[in-house]
């Protein structure tokens, strides 16, 4: 008896656990594919979209042009020995 419930159990999971995946299977294939081809501007902002971080580049551009411009009016004292 212990030995059928054990069985039981262990198939009663095993379609527990399948059920979610084939849900979220179902989900992907009935959602709104992408489109197979882009323009640069799509593809821009797509990029930007999924990588936010890039949005700072500017910024770092601007600070390095700021930091070359420092350079240029104090120029470091070199004294020779």
């Amino acid at each position: 008896m212990n030995r059928l419930f054990r069985q039981a159990s262990v198939r009663l999971l095993a379609i527990a656990c399948s059920l979610p995946a084939a849900v979220f299977a179902n989900e992907a294939a009935t959602e709104q594919k992408e489109p197979t081809s882009l323009s640069l501007k799509q593809a821009l902002q797509l990029t930007l979209d999924k990588n936010p971080e890039l949005g700072l580049y500017p910024l770092y551009v601007r600070q390095i042009d700021g930091e070359m411009q420092q350079a240029d009016i104090n120029p470091i004292t070199v004294a020779d020995i």
